[in-house]
């Protein structure tokens, strides 16, 4: 145990409850501030003793933040603050002391050259006083207190008065840390979020981030800083790094998929309940496999283990698994580095995102395709084949437009009923597409108007796709509720895009070739003559 580490003795449940009995009124500020003080170190203690329920931790956490809450609500009410030189409560006046005058000097700027009222310039210097951040002033060439504001005194375990003219490197509890705080702050005039380790006045242990900035008091340059406990989340990071059976513990009781792995052979260690529900079955277990078999995606996996080897933490990565059971899932995963006793391993989050992306996909999907043939829509048609121009241009390649038409379709909806018409227009989308290749693009523009975009085809053989196409729905019987199917015949006109026209140009020229096609007997193709 290190010097000045104090073991609590085993405590039981009523005696931890009497030691954090908030429910109490609070006679006197300084009563408060100091079983507060003394709650503190009981906590840290406590956190530091071999008996830890994880349960009553959570407990005494929250009942410590309800006392700082009272006691600023007491703050609040009573218009009193603590003096600097006593424990006793004075009125919270104008600040006329010395240490406030050269606050008001070298702190704020002059008075003069911002014009601030008397008032306003003594409601700031109240704000610095009465901050909820701890705050102190400290000469660069000592490091000793020139200021210390009240929550400052309520960290340190001390009165004001106490901790001026006391070396700030005293508070430090690791020399390494406080001269890279130091050095750093010489060179560039500010840290920011520095963590660093302290030791309250009376020998309690705490962990702080420190802000800083170097400015000049009384002649001096002095380091002002800010800083921000943290020893609660410290704390809670040291009970887990104790062992592997407290993060066991720790994953069985998570809301969420958790697995740690190890960082090397990728080969899962632990894992909780939901993570063995959503990865694996009864029979075979998640535990002892590489966490990359869970990975449906080799490229996916590949970018995973790199990210791994960098060895940062991982936010938010969005991939698919695959369960032992063969489903595949949508996934976000986290990753976080954690050093043990026995080792470093990698904790991972999954979080199943399945429903959600799929709700994308399907949004995606209406948004994308027409509802009735699952072809692209206009819209969206008209914005691939616009990218594919721009594609065309860059390499010089031909492409060529198809209109399709059904003929005599609203006869068609006449005779056998709308129904007939929508099987129909399937029949002849699903005719159309086998047809046509991978790259080839297919939309209904509308009603019974069909259009194919062929890259990489010249007029002459987007003639020949629009003759296939043409023979193949006319012979491709749509079924009605009669004894004798229905039959739907298309008529297509074709047309090669010009160097440099947009889209919207291409159409009415290749729409005009239809129009030819309907004009000359229908159930025919026709090409836009130049």
């Amino acid at each position: 145990m290190e010097d000045g580490q104090r073991m609590l003795p085993r405590m039981n449940t009523s005696e931890l409850a009497s030691a954090f009995d908030v429910s109490f009124r609070i006679p006197e500020r300084s009563d408060g501030i100091a079983l507060l003080a003394r709650c503190r170190r009981l906590l840290y203690d406590l956190v530091h003793s071999d008996e830890i329920q994880r349960g009553e931790l959570d407990r005494l956490y929250r009942e410590l933040g309800e006392l700082e809450a009272r006691l600023s609500a007491f703050d609040r009410a009573s218009g009193f603050r603590i003096s600097d030189e006593a424990t006793e409560s004075v009125p919270a006046g104008p600040h006329e002391s010395a240490t406030w005058r050269t606050l008001s000097s070298n702190i704020l700027p002059p008075t003069a050259a911002i014009d601030l009222p008397t008032d306003t310039r003594t409601a700031l210097l109240a704000l610095i006083d009465e901050s909820p951040v701890p705050l102190l002033l400290a000469r660069m060439s000592d490091t000793r207190i020139c200021y210390a504001n009240r929550r400052a005194s309520e960290l340190f375990e001390a009165t004001a008065a106490s901790l001026i003219e006391q070396p700030l490197d005293d508070s430090l509890d690791d020399p390494r840390s406080s001269q890279l705080f130091w050095s750093g702050l010489d060179g560039q005039a500010r840290m920011d979020g520095t963590l660093l380790p302290f030791r309250a006045n009376g020998g309690r242990r705490f962990w702080a981030l420190a802000s800083a900035q170097v400015i000049t008091h009384e002649g001096e340059r002095c380091a002002f800083v800010g800083l921000t406990d943290v020893t609660a989340q410290k704390l809670t990071e040291a009970v887990l790094r104790r062992s592997e059976a407290n993060l066991g513990a720790l994953l069985a009781a998570a809301p969420t998929a958790l697995l740690a792995i190890n960082p090397d052979s990728h080969e899962v260690v632990i894992t909780n309940e939901r993570a063995n529900s959503l990865l694996g079955t009864r029979e075979r277990p998640v535990r002892g496999r590489s966490f990359l078999e869970f990975l449906w995606d080799p490229r996916e996996a590949t970018g995973f283990v790199t990210k791994l080897a960098q060895g940062q933490p991982i936010e938010g990565l969005s991939l698919k698994l695959r369960a032992l059971s063969g489903l595949r899932r949508w996934a976000m995963l986290s990753a976080q580095w954690l050093e043990f006793d026995e080792g470093r391993m990698v904790l991972i989050g999954v979080t199943d995102v399945t429903e959600q992306k799929e709700l994308e996909q399907r949004l995606v999907e209406l948004a994308t395709h027409d509802g009735l043939t699952g072809l692209y829509n206009r819209r969206h048609f008209v914005e691939l084949a616009e990218r594919e121009l721009s594609r065309a241009a860059r390499s010089h390649s031909p492409v060529s437009l198809c209109m399709i038409d059904a003929d005599q379709f609203k006869q068609m909806n006449d005779e056998f009923g709308h129904a007939v018409g929508d099987r129909a227009l399937t029949t002849l989308a699903r005719a159309t597409r086998g047809m046509l290749r991978a790259q080839d693009i297919f939309g209904r523009l509308g009603g019974e108007e069909f259009a194919v975009l062929l890259p990489d085809t010249r007029i002459e053989g987007a003639l020949v796709v629009a003759e296939r196409i043409r023979r193949s729905v006319e012979v491709t019987q749509v079924p009605t509720s009669h004894s004798a199917p229905a039959w739907v015949t298309v008529s297509i006109g074709v047309a090669l895009h010009r160097p440099g026209e947009g889209f919207e140009s291409l159409m009415r020229r290749a729409d005009h070739a239809l129009y030819v096609a309907k004009d000359t007997g229908r159930n025919r193709d026709a090409r836009e003559e130049s």
